[in-house]
């Protein structure tokens, strides 16, 4: 009753997605007392329970906004189960099928997404799940949000480069940003994040979509052709970006700058704007290299090293990571992984990817772990439980690559060295990942 009620009726949104099916009543007489309780609350021992069970399906019968969507059903009794189950299950399924095709036909009306719609929904997905564990990293996202709003002036930084070691958090501190600056008054805001897509990596392909923006906050339309040159689209897009800058903040927001071609376009940045409109920022992230060291050459361009978490992010990841399990990480678990050291003697927890790993290693524990700490350690089950989790968060190997070496050993242990490999060896090639359906396909 209280998932009906919580469910469905206190929610209207969920009232025009519900089916309700009530059975009529069955030939109890015919069947053992025992057996005729499990199917009618007349014949149990739980004292107004018809009444209640009445209430609640009048209500559901007489709600308007349920007309429609409540049916009877019967079925048989053979004296020993009951029967007729299919005919019910086929009604199910016509209604089913009635629903998805009504809920579906806006969907078969719409036009198919453009490419560039087809990006930008991919970087909101990829902006939901990256930001979704941002903690902590106050001080430099305060840094960057104040430069990206500063105010026109000589001697003004208009970028700013996070550099940082991979894992080390710029991709979830780049959608934190996205969050924040995205709602800004008289602000627009462009954003790409390289890597996420087949198309991401093309610098001609977010200068494309960025020109179509750009054209849109201008009020025109996206005048340029598919043949055009690179050093065209070079061209349209500063001359739109100088437009646009002339009226209102343009602030740009990049992620991954190393992801993209291994042209000169690419590695150099040579599609930025030699004269760069005093209205507009720029934001980027990258693994130090080549298209950090451009960026940073420009002048007016300042670098900003990403930091390691400190102790208390480590703390509030941790927990918002345990959330998802719907658990509480033990004091004594969360202080084996505050103290783990890498090769260099830097903090293990320091790295994001590497708390992340290991903190689902230490949720994905399965039945049989549990069954060796009850038989390797000493006390009850919730301290034998904490000892044999301290072991292993101690056990972990301090640096990321080696963590997911460990993994990969245990896949194999698990499922066998055939399937483990030749499973990451798709997820590897495709980039992207691989769908359910297609691995059946691959490794059937």
């Amino acid at each position: 009753a209280l998932e009906i009620e919580f469910g469905v009726l206190d929610s209207p949104d969920q009232k025009r997605r519900s089916l309700f099916y009530f059975r009529e009543s069955l030939p109890y007489h015919e069947m053992p007392p025992e057996v005729a309780a499990q199917y009618s609350d007349a014949h149990g021992q739980i004292p107004d329970a018809v009444q209640r069970l009445q209430a609640l399906k009048d209500r559901i019968r007489q709600d308007p906004s349920l007309t429609g969507r409540v049916y009877d059903y019967r079925t048989q009794w053979d004296g020993k189960r009951v029967t007729d189950l299919e005919d019910w299950g086929k009604h199910v399924l016509e209604h089913l099928w009635r629903e998805l095709d009504e809920e579906t036909q806006p969907f078969l009306r719409k036009t198919p997404p453009t490419w560039q719609e087809q990006e930008r929904w991919a970087i909101e997905q990829f902006v939901e799940l990256c930001g979704r564990s941002f903690i902590g990293r106050d001080e430099i996202s305060h840094e960057l949000c104040a430069l990206a709003q500063l105010p026109v002036g000589e001697n003004v930084a208009w970028a700013a480069c996070v550099t940082g070691e991979p894992g080390a958090g710029k991709s979830a501190l780049f959608a934190h940003l996205y969050r924040a600056l995205e709602e800004r008054e008289n602000v627009l805001l462009l954003a790409h994040a390289a890597g996420i897509s087949p198309r991401s990596t093309q610098v001609d392909a977010m200068l494309r979509r960025w020109v179509g923006e750009l054209a849109a906050s201008l009020g025109q339309n996206d005048k340029l052709l598919e043949t055009a040159s690179n050093e065209e689209v070079d061209q349209v897009f500063m001359n739109q970006l100088s437009q646009v800058a002339a009226n209102r903040r343009v602030i740009i927001v990049i992620d991954a700058l190393d992801q993209f071609e291994s042209t000169t376009r690419g590695r150099y940045l040579t599609w930025l704007p030699s004269a760069w409109p005093d209205n507009a920022r720029l934001i980027a992230t990258a693994i130090p290299g080549s298209q950090s060291m451009t960026l940073r050459s420009r002048g007016r361009a300042v670098e900003f090293p990403l930091p390691a978490l400190t102790d208390n992010d480590v703390r509030g990841i941790a927990s918002a990571v345990c959330k998802r399990y719907h658990r509480e990480l033990n004091p004594d678990v969360l202080w084996e992984l505050l103290r783990k050291k890498r090769s260099d003697g830097q903090n293990s927890s320091g790295n994001p990817l590497w708390l992340e790993l290991a903190l689902e290693e230490l949720h994905l524990l399965d039945a049989d772990d549990f069954e060796r700490a009850q038989r390797q350690y000493q006390g009850e089950a919730d301290e034998c439980l904490r000892q044999m989790m301290c072991d292993v968060a101690a056990k972990l190997p301090g640096e990321a690559e080696l963590l997911y070496g460990e993994m990969l050993e245990r896949s194999e242990m698990l499922c066998g060295a055939g399937w483990a490999r030749g499973f990451a060896g798709l997820v590897a090639i495709s980039r992207h990942g691989v769908r359910e359906g297609a691995f059946e396909q691959l490794m059937p």
